[in-house]
C-alpha cells in the first residue's frame, strides 16, 4: 500500500501496524467515516 502527498510517495508495510494505522485513519478520513480535523479534505469538482 502506498500513501502519496505532493509527488512523494510513502511506502506502507503490511507487516507495519503503525504503518496499517496510519493507513486505515486516512481511508476512514477520505470516507467520512473521522472528523478531518485539520481541514485536508478538498473538494474536487467534476469537469
Amino acid at each position: 500500500q502506498e500513501i502519496g502527498l505532493e509527488g512523494e510517495t510513502i511506502h506502507v508495510s503490511d507487516e507495519s501496524p503503525v504503518g496499517l494505522e496510519v493507513n486505515d485513519t486516512l481511508n476512514a478520513i477520505k470516507t467520512g467515516q473521522l472528523e478531518d480535523k485539520f481541514g485536508w479534505m478538498t473538494k474536487v469538482d467534476k469537469e
